[in-house]
């Protein structure tokens, strides 16, 4: 008695199927991004003093009532395996940095557990903020602290550089 196999093309069909299926569910899913904080500035790091910390919110609500530009520091302590360069742009998105129309949001971006740090511009501030200055700001004020385990220090510098 002859068994009644399916015809191999449609075998190898179902196991790229079932390949594909596993690839996905193996996947690392986006890390979770936190929820907007009432003020421009989101520590869920806890590596800025509280006394800092409240200077550097003043300063930036002050900055961000004058100019209507929307300008945030957001420490992470890790952004669990996902890149940087994509997961502040869509920090920036979900919290809607900048406004939607006119996009004029900067965010200071620090995950001190993968010793990664970058300055996330709206593409309104791009003609303030170029990526060339923004990397320069990254690499000549607030790596040399961050090296130095200065982060507070590093972030108020980056950010004294960035809206003056």
């Amino acid at each position: 008695m002859k068994a009644l196999l399916p015809p191999a093309p449609l075998v190898r069909l179902i196991l790229i199927w079932i390949a594909a299926l596993l690839a996905l569910a193996a996947a690392p899913l986006r890390a979770e991004l936190p929820a907007r904080p009432d003020g421009p500035i989101l520590d869920a790091a806890e590596i800025i003093p509280a006394e800092q910390e409240a200077k550097l919110d003043q300063r930036l609500r002050a900055y961000n009532q004058e100019t209507g530009r929307a300008v945030m520091v957001v420490t992470i302590p890790s952004l669990e395996g996902e890149d940087i360069a994509s997961y502040g742009p869509a920090l920036g998105r979900a919290w809607g940095v900048g406004g939607k129309e006119s996009d004029q949001g900067l965010i200071l971006l620090v995950a001190p557990k993968d010793r990664k740090m970058r300055i996330e511009v709206g593409y309104g501030l791009e003609q303030f903020m170029p990526d060339v200055l923004a990397g320069r700001i990254v690499r000549d004020t607030i790596r040399p602290r961050f090296k130095a385990d200065d982060y507070p220090g590093g972030i108020e510098a980056g950010i004294e550089a960035i809206i003056t």
